[in-house]
């Protein structure tokens, strides 16, 4: 069973369908390109999105507009908006929590600063640092200023863990039209990995590639369900870009 992320206006929503229609389009040659586009714009980081937030915030915020505390809870916050005396407009809600290890924060509006520097979100971000690192994404975020990837507005139902000097990444992302997948991909003393990585075609099909535990330089690619080939996944720049948001 695969998932397909849709992106919504409020909300990132997960379809599961057991088999898909449509014909290929891509054939196993297209895969690694595919995989290259995607990781093209670097893996989406929490800390990104949030020290933008955080960046407007201090800097334009007031205990009565939009609240304290990475909160909007302040007295001049209706249910729309609240604009400061220095230009600042606040909109939606967001609530900022400390929890073991780590921080959440759920977003459903956007800060507009005077100079045009927008960061907005309709989801959540979440850091854990305990035995586990732990970083997860929900929603759709945008940010016109800082991390690059922000700027493609990204729809993310994301999961990624680091433990005992292993790499797993969950869920998936589309950014650009570009949709990838992973089934407790994970990445340790094994260089090629172990699960599954699934790519989308622009018409919709679902291409599964999967490694086997046992540290083969191979992976089975499907289609449909349907095995196509058996190919080398060149994944460095996924260790890469995990080794950076995972240190």
């Amino acid at each position: 069973m695969i998932f397909i992320l849709l992106a919504c206006s409020d909300d990132v929503q997960v379809e599961e369908h057991d088999s898909l229609l449509r014909p290929a389009t891509w054939s196993a040659n297209d895969i690694q390109s595919a995989f290259d586009e995607v990781m093209e714009y670097g893996l989406p980081d929490p800390n990104d999105f949030w020290l933008l937030y955080q960046e407007l915030y201090d800097e334009g915020a007031t205990p009565s507009c939009p609240g304290t505390d990475y909160n909007f809870d302040g007295q001049e916050l209706t249910a729309y908006d609240c604009f400061t005396s220095d230009g600042f407009r606040f909109e939606g809600l967001s609530e900022f929590m400390y929890e073991l290890g780590g921080w959440r924060l759920h977003l459903e509006g956007r800060i507009i600063a005077p100079d045009g520097r927008i960061v907005h979100g309709a989801g959540s971000v979440a850091i854990e640092e305990t035995d586990i690192m732990r970083k997860t994404f929900e929603g759709t975020l945008y940010s016109n200023f800082g991390a690059d990837w922000l700027t493609h507005t990204p729809s993310l139902l994301l999961y990624l863990e680091k433990f005992d000097g292993t790499y797993i990444i969950d869920g998936g992302y589309t950014i650009e039209g570009n949709s990838i997948s992973f089934n407790r991909f994970r990445i340790g003393d094994c260089p090629y990995g172990e699960g599954e990585i699934l790519l989308r075609e622009p018409q919709g099909g679902w291409w599964t590639y999967r490694v086997e535990q046992g540290c083969s330089d191979t992976g089975a690619l499907s289609f449909h369900n349907e095995k196509i080939a058996d190919i080398s996944l060149n994944i460095d720049a996924l260790v890469q870009e995990m080794e950076r948001v995972l240190p």
